[in-house]
């Protein structure tokens, strides 16, 4: 079984089928690489483009400037919600 998740789920709930899972490797990214990943995932979602053109120079400029402006406003409440 392969499952791969880039947020954890606030509600802490677990599966329907966590009975039939006994037992699973855990991996960690480096934080300073998931947290840009995630948020060019979001940015590609909101802005309807396909997976992976966020870092193109195409979109280079804007990109950086909605990442500034989230990582700004969502960093301090990120922290305090995972503490």
């Amino acid at each position: 079984l392969a499952l791969r998740t880039s947020f954890p789920h606030t509600t802490g709930k677990l599966s329907v089928y966590d009975d039939s899972v006994p037992r699973a490797f855990v991996l960690l990214r480096n934080p300073l690489r998931a947290i840009p990943a995630y948020f060019d995932a979001v940015y590609e979602m909101r802005n309807h483009l396909p997976a992976g053109t966020s870092s193109t120079k195409q979109h280079a400029k804007s990109t950086h400037d909605a990442w500034v402006q989230w990582r700004d406003g969502q960093l301090r409440s990120q922290i305090l919600l995972y503490r």
